[in-house]
């Protein structure tokens, strides 16, 4: 057994092309999955680490901190429930890459829905994988990114049919315990679809190890077709993250996103948005609530490469104690994608002294007939509106906390449904607030 199938913590520096091939042939995976993997590992060892000191945050040490579980014999597809939870279409739970649920209502089945983790998908549905794992080179591409696509474990995979509205939401839960996270996801969307999906990554117990947690989401929304995604990050403070978000829309596509970030010791959270046609739309939003001293790193990005497209980034965080946040955002537009309008918005309350913030807002257009803008704001919560909530009665934590609440209603307010409003709501004051409203 070569060193890339153990259970044990992985020694980078040990593994070889042809552990990452025999990984592969042990999961029955197809030839050019592997090739793909072998080619990634190789990138992973020409590049260099991304330069940690300029955003404040703490180099990762993958020898120590990445811990992956890989299978010990071969997969098989997992049994999938025909009853969700109430006011789900289906929900899938993955614990440590290994799967513990996953449900889909019968009818979708029966209407073409794929619904199941990313081992299954390749055992049963490699032939979809393979047209769209192919053509995932848009975005950032670096060391960190090349080592994902090397060693990922499992995931989740969700295809909408084409022309299917599904009302209720699609549920992912995925719990770090003993070991690194490292999934893969894929999202598409056939032409004249709509979905809505929603993503919670948490811990279920406490280490004293760094743990290294990464997973990419990759999503593909074709011609006419809609989605509603929110993703939660709640990692336990042990774990470094590394998360990957990526979004295509095609002509006339429409994506609205919301990215909540709360969990981690430290990590880099990557979003990026293309616009790829005539039409498209993409609007990824972002609620970042840092304390202790929690470090963040947040590259956003939009890319316009048809005309008449449109997007929208709006980033805000809050920050207290000693935790510091970069944020990182750039809009480009390509030559060929005239008439684009696109926005970038960033903005960071500091509740403490001691928390900072740094925001770079950038541009880089290449074709003139655009409307594109950004603005970007750090400042301290304001006083004066504190001292005046207090003077009604309330005490100072309650009405920093009315201040919390007002400061990111316009990202809230959007929630597809009330449970998922009140539920976000709450996590938000639990890891600001010791007391409720």
């Amino acid at each position: 057994m070569t060193a890339v199938l153990t259970n044990d913590m992985i020694k980078l520096s040990t593994i070889t092309i042809n552990d990452i091939d025999a990984r592969g042939k042990l999961t029955h995976e197809p030839r050019w999955m592997r090739q793909a993997r072998m080619k990634a590992w190789q990138d992973f060892q020409a590049l260099e680490y991304p330069n940690w000191k300029k955003t404040k945050t703490p180099s990762i040490d993958l020898e120590k901190q990445l811990k992956l579980e890989f299978p010990s014999g071969e997969t098989k597809p997992i049994r999938i429930e025909k009853k969700p939870p109430a006011g789900s279409s289906g929900k899938i739970t993955l614990k440590d890459g290994r799967v513990w649920r996953v449900s889909l209502k019968p009818e979708l089945a029966y209407q073409g829905v794929i619904f199941c983790d990313m081992q299954t998908a390749v055992l049963e549905r490699a032939d979809l994988l393979e047209q769209y794992f192919k053509d995932s080179s848009w975005g950032i591409h670096d060391k960190l990114t090349a080592l994902h696509k090397a060693l990922w474990t499992n995931g989740y995979f969700l295809f909408i049919p084409k022309d299917l509205q599904v009302d209720e939401p699609f549920q992912v839960q995925v719990i770090q315990s003993r070991f690194s996270i490292c999934d893969r996801n894929l999202v598409i969307l056939e032409p004249g679809s709509s979905v809505r999906l929603e993503e919670v990554f948490e811990s279920d117990q406490k280490s004293n190890e760094v743990l290294v947690c990464a997973n990419t989401t990759q999503i593909i929304s074709e011609e006419a077709s809609r989605l509603d995604y929110r993703s939660t990050q709640n990692w336990g403070a042990h774990v470094a993250d590394l998360s990957y978000r990526r979004m295509m829309a095609a002509q006339n596509a429409h994506i609205k996103s919301l990215f909540t970030l709360l969990g981690a010791k430290s990590g880099r959270t990557v979003v990026t948005g293309l616009s790829a046609a005539p039409g498209a739309s993409i609007e990824h939003n972002g609620i970042l609530g840092g304390g202790d001293q929690q470090r963040f790193k947040i590259i956003a990005e939009m890319e316009h490469s048809g005309k008449n497209t449109e997007g929208m980034m709006k980033y805000k965080g809050i920050l207290k104690d000693k935790s510091y946040s970069y944020l990182d955002g750039c809009i480009r537009v390509g030559q060929d994608a005239s008439k684009a309008h696109s926005r970038l918005e960033e903005h960071t309350l500091l509740l403490s002294e001691k928390a900072r913030c740094d925001a770079l807002p950038a541009l880089d257009i290449k074709t003139d007939d655009v409307q594109v803008s950004h603005s970007a704001s750090v400042r301290k919560a304001d006083r004066e509106k504190i001292f005046y909530l207090m003077s009604r009665g309330l005490s100072e934590e309650l009405a920093t906390n009315l201040l919390v609440q007002g400061f990111f209603e316009d990202l809230l307010e959007k929630a597809p449904s009330q449970s998922w409003y009140e539920s976000t709501k709450a996590l938000i004051e639990s890891k600001l607030f010791e007391t409720k409203i």
